[in-house]
């Protein structure tokens, strides 16, 4: 039987190969059969001498390894992978896309901190703001007369010491019917009279009539022939009344050098247009005429009517104040059917007001 050495013919493929392998700028041949050498390589050239092709199994043992880019290259390609994929902290690895985000989240926390410290900043000072204008208000609102009750008038209807040197507001013409059962040379002896009547059931208001005089009057209309009623009902209580006319001019008159020109144009127009809505109660309460009229005016006037600051700048704030009370509790008694007696008081006593105003201004 044949045998063959194997081995022979497997050193003599060995002593066939040759390889040359360059690290960086050395290089060196390993292989065939010559001993391992060092060799000078041409500038970043790779050499790699082959041997037969039925040598090739050779090239693939772990020594054949080629290097394809200098050595530096290579380490720094590693070490801008890793941190692609890895930076640590201390000994700890750490996902950079974690630290990118963790950045981001970040960032947006300071920013909502930012804009909810300004919205808190914003509602801090729009509520000292708020705070102190109440303040003022309540001051402004406490140095004013208290407004007088139905049926009385005010102790002084301008009682500001200030020089009134402001624009001037116009106080409207008013005309009206009323039961007068008595005038009086005072106030004191025309509220002492009241008392008197009040406790027989007649409710009356103190009414300036000029020539230092009081009256005390029980009704208002806006047509005469229509108290004859009430003042003979009066008459058959034993109380002397009569009707008579109530008449006063329009006024014009100065105010605090606070108020404005534009304060005290809208002024005069607010005061034109509930002078005609108290006529227009008047008319329907006693006259017989339209509750429509009434309410239509009543509403046109509150529409237009001035703050309280404003009215404080005539320097009879709070006779206007107590004008406007008067009025709107006299419109609500009528028009929710409370009581006409009632209703008729607080009419009467918001005209008395303006009187009072005109004859003191």
């Amino acid at each position: 039987m044949e045998q063959r050495d194997y081995r022979s013919t497997s050193a003599k493929h060995e002593k066939s190969v040759r390889v040359v392998v360059r690290m960086g700028r050395e290089q060196w041949v390993v292989g065939g059969d010559e001993p391992a050498s060092t060799v000078a390589p041409a500038r970043d050239q790779t050499v790699v001498e082959h041997a037969p092709i039925v040598e090739r199994r050779a090239l693939a043992e772990p020594a054949a390894v080629v290097d394809h880019k200098p050595l530096a290259d290579q380490r720094a390609l590693v070490d801008h992978k890793a941190l692609a994929d890895h930076r640590t902290i201390g000994d700890r690895p750490v996902d950079a896309s974690a630290m990118v985000q963790s950045q981001v989240e970040s960032s947006a926390d300071v920013s909502r901190t930012g804009i909810r410290r300004k919205v808190r900043d914003a509602f801090q000072v729009g509520l000292i703001f708020g705070l102190a204008m109440g303040c003022l208000g309540l001051i402004l609102f406490h140095q004013m007369p208290s407004a007088p009750a139905a049926g009385n008038v005010m102790s002084s209807a301008w009682p500001t010491t200030a020089a009134l040197s402001g624009p001037q507001i116009v106080l409207p013409a008013t005309n009206i019917s009323a039961v007068e059962v008595g005038t009086y040379p005072n106030a004191s002896a025309a509220a002492a009279a009241q008392t008197q009547f009040k406790q027989k059931g007649v409710q009356t208001v103190l009414y300036p009539n000029g020539a230092q005089k009081e009256a005390l009057i029980a009704a208002i209309a806006m047509q005469p022939g229509d108290l004859q009623d009430t003042s003979a009902s009066l008459q058959h209580r034993g109380i002397s009344a009569q009707v008579v006319q109530l008449s006063m001019p329009t006024k014009a008159e100065p105010t605090l050098p606070a108020l404005t020109k534009a304060e005290g144009q809208a002024l005069t127009r607010w005061l034109s247009a509930e002078v005609s809505a108290m006529n227009a109660l008047a008319a329907w309460m006693q006259d017989g005429e339209s509750e429509r009229d009434a309410s239509t005016a009543y509403t046109n006037a509150n529409k237009i009517q001035p703050s309280a600051q404003s009215l404080a700048k005539t320097g009879a704030g709070a006779t206007l104040n107590g004008l406007v009370q008067q009025f709107a509790d006299a419109y609500h008694d009528a028009a929710n059917s409370t009581s006409h007696s009632a209703a008729m008081t607080h009419l009467m006593t918001a005209y008395s007001l303006l009187a009072q105003m005109k004859m003191e201004g």
